[in-house]
């Protein structure tokens, strides 16, 4: 017994020294990162490595036994190993997983341990910002939507004859056709007076506007994620058929508008979305959906000098925005433009996707109750969300529940 009590006896005063020694230490000698490095650019889903040289006052005594990059919540990055490169410099590699848009590490967290393994703590070293840009997939792989998928979002552009500047087709000539419209090198070729047929241009340029608040960004894969390929998908089988683009979108930390995009100017579609800031906190409040009026009808007003069509994407929280979406309609129409409001919800998206946990399927049905009430509320602007109906996915939450009831 006395044998135990005195070993118990040193080691408390063994901790309470080495905790004085490391208290004091920590004052005189500051934990600093000596260098870093990291890619600046990664396209989304690719693992990424940092690399961090960490200045360690007491490397004989402590050892690194974990770190983690502390930024914005969607900012992962774990330590992989770490080595020592000298007698006070520790190199961390830490592991990264690339998810769309910007992100932003501010501090170090470390984790360290005494040689004995009887005391541990945790230091945390501020960073200069470690900033990471991550660019959504753009390629063969992504599946175009049919050209009945995009009428059913609304989205017509239209291509018939009339006085425009690209020829729609080369006929033969009727009576009555302007001879300044005669193809003479087809007349040659076929032996028969043919004539250009011009394209009327109209519904050649699309709107999309999108207005996200925080709760876009929560969970994983998030709804911000999600959203970027739909929008992605909708955007490139809107540029296989000759149309323009633009597309701003809205945050709590921000407005992003990208210029006038085209099928051979598809980086910007991706630069679009890797610019997207990802939040520290989750604020409560969507003020994104407060201004997402102003940058619509400004953006449609720049950029159609012709009828075009303006989509937005939104999450109507409040009545306010109800109002607000009958008001972007009714000013856009009178200038005869095409207005077409997408409501969606970050569950809803999740859940269409598949990947809502079993805890959220309880509030998804409120979700949806709201947006088919929305949806009733604005029937010719409004269209559902990845082709599916609101009554569809209500059925999918009722029988999911109903089975989880049923199992429990």
């Amino acid at each position: 017994m006395k044998m135990l009590s005195y070993i118990g006896v040193s080691l408390s005063i063994y901790v309470l020294c080495f905790s004085v020694l490391i208290i004091l230490s920590t004052k005189r000698w500051k934990w600093r990162v000596v260098h870093t490095e990291y890619p600046n650019i990664l396209n989304a889903g690719v693992e990424g490595v940092i690399v961090i040289d960490v200045a360690n006052p007491l490397q004989t005594l402590l050892s690194i036994v974990d770190a983690e990059i502390v930024g914005d919540i969607g900012f992962e990055a774990k330590l992989r190993k770490a080595e020592q490169i000298s007698t006070s410099v520790t190199r961390l590699f830490l592991t990264f997983i690339a998810r769309v848009g910007t992100h932003v590490g501010t501090s170090l967290k470390l984790v360290l341990i005494d040689r004995l393994r009887c005391l541990e703590i945790c230091v945390s070293i501020r960073l200069y910002p470690i900033t990471i840009k991550v660019v959504p997939s753009i390629g063969s792989e992504v599946k175009l939507l049919s050209p009945p998928s995009i009428r059913l979002l609304g989205l017509v552009p239209s291509r018939r004859r009339g006085g425009g500047s690209t020829v729609f087709e080369i006929r033969e000539y009727v009576p009555g056709d302007d001879y300044r419209s005669i193809e003479w090198k087809a007349t040659a070729r076929t032996g028969k007076l043919m004539v250009r047929e011009y394209e009327l241009e109209t519904l050649r340029g699309v709107v999309l506007a999108l207005a996200l608040h925080d709760a876009f960004f929560v969970g994983k894969p998030s709804a911000f994620e999600l959203l970027t390929s739909i929008i992605i998908r909708i955007a490139l089988s809107l540029l296989s058929i000759g149309t323009w683009i633009r597309i701003a979108i809205v945050t709590e930390r921000g407005v992003t508008i990208s210029e006038k995009i085209t099928r051979y100017r598809l980086s910007d579609l991706a630069r679009c979305f890797s610019s997207i800031e990802w939040p520290t906190t989750v604020s409560n409040y969507p003020s994104s959906n407060r201004v997402i009026k102003h940058i619509v009808t400004t953006l449609v007003e720049e950029s159609c000098r012709e009828p075009c069509i303006a989509m937005v994407f939104l999450d109507p929280v409040e009545d306010v925005d109800i109002v607000m979406l009958r008001d972007i309609a009714r000013m856009l129409t009178r200038k005869r433009h095409v207005f077409r409001s997408l409501l969606i919800s970050p569950r809803v998206i999740r859940f269409a996707a598949g990947t809502l946990s079993v805890d959220g399927l309880y509030d998804l049905s409120r979700e949806v109750a709201r947006l088919a009430s929305t949806s009733r509320i604005l029937p010719h602007i409004s269209v559902p969300l990845l082709g599916a109906t609101l009554t569809e996915i209500t059925v999918k939450v009722l029988r999911i529940l109903s089975s989880i009831a049923y199992r429990y």
